[in-house]
């Protein structure tokens, strides 16, 4: 017996329907469903239905101890120079100077999510991947909100630790090194630094010193203090931003200085590097380069503006002056770009913004 059109259609409506009526379902399972007390959740607030009363946005995750509060449990280990610490929604705290002891505390609502390895001079800490189900479902739709996130995990090391090794890796967590206000007045020296950020923020809030710098960032904003290296400092970003007092040292300069970005901005107050190589699509770069004079300079731009120490490149236009010893190379699409002569010296850089607040 064959079906006419008129009761196929509606039997794909009634299908529809329900198919639109369970990923609804699922989403507000995710969220923890019809919560008690007649508390629901609009996919912007949580409110009482019966009175309207809009609630706290913290209502089903975990109140975390602020920084400089925290009394929960700290977990000494030996000695290490190799940190590598990879989150999926957790932020991470390196502080130093608070005592001369290597420790790590996980501040984390789920801590058997988590491994932890400390052997051969190295100290490990990796959370599982987020998968998608009603866990990871929920997980995602709290960061799209905004909520606080998978709480922190936090590292303790002494003000003279050296590395060898930092490398640390968030999904949606912060990243900050100099955290709990422990901001050091000695710079943090080692080899290779290795920072990694899909969505979370990214702050070096403490004087780094190292030999070489990779920072990569998809959408999470970006701070520096200041970042010297005797190598290569290299930030690829794809719509993040960054802001940086200093990259590079007058007098010892970083040997190159890659900043790669596809339609976020950039911002440097001071820097130094015998080579600097700046590519952007649509994205902004504003640039105080020390000595700008003592560079060659090389300039292409499809369609963005080019500022270059009071010169003006409207788009479409090429610069190309050689005799400096150092080298300087700018590519954009349709980004803007500013280049000065740095006025303020290291002692002078201005603040970064406010701490981002961790738990």
């Amino acid at each position: 017996m064959s079906v006419k059109p008129a009761t196929k259609t509606l039997w794909l409506l009634i299908l529809a329907a329900f198919l639109i009526g369970a990923g609804l379902a699922g989403i507000g399972f995710a969220f923890g469903g019809f919560l008690p007390n007649g508390i629901q959740y609009d996919g912007l607030r949580f409110y009482n239905w019966r009175t309207g009363e809009e609630l706290d946005a913290r209502l089903n995750v975990i109140e975390y101890q602020k920084p400089g509060t925290f009394d929960g449990e700290i977990y000494e280990v030996d000695a290490f120079d190799n940190l590598r610490v990879t989150t999926a929604n957790t932020s991470i705290d390196i502080v130093r100077g608070e005592s001369d002891r290597f420790a790590y505390a996980l501040i984390v609502d789920e801590p058997e999510t988590f491994e932890v390895k400390s052997e051969g001079g190295t100290l490990s800490i990796e959370q599982e991947p987020i998968h998608f189900g009603m866990r990871g479902t929920r997980l995602m739709m709290d960061a799209l909100n905004g909520f606080p996130q998978g709480g922190v995990v936090r590292v303790y090391v002494p003000e003279s630790w050296q590395f060898n090794e930092l490398a640390l890796e968030s999904a949606s967590g912060d990243i900050v090194v100099g955290g709990e206000g422990m901001v050091s007045n000695s710079p943090l020296m080692g080899k290779e630094l290795k920072i990694n950020s899909v969505s979370g923020a990214t702050q070096l809030r403490d004087s780094i010193r190292c030999a070489d710098a990779t920072i990569e960032s998809v959408s999470g904003g970006i701070e520096i203090f200041s970042l010297y290296t005797s190598g290569d400092i290299t930030i690829e970003m794809v719509s993040g931003w960054l802001s940086a007092a200093e990259l590079g040292e007058q007098g010892n300069p970083a040997n190159a200085v890659n900043l790669h970005v596809i339609s976020g901005t950039i911002t440097v107050e001071n820097i130094s590097a015998r080579e600097i190589n700046v590519n952007t699509v649509s994205g902004d770069v504003d640039l105080s380069v020390a000595d700008l004079a003592s560079y060659s300079k090389q300039v292409e731009s499809v369609s963005g503006n080019v500022n270059f120490d009071g010169m003006r490149m409207k788009g479409g236009a090429s610069f190309d002056a050689g005799g400096g010893a150092k080298e300087i190379s700018v590519t954009t699409i349709s980004g803007n770009v500013r280049i000065n002569t740095a006025e303020v010296g290291p002692d002078e850089a201005p603040e970064l913004l406010e701490t981002p607040e961790l738990p």
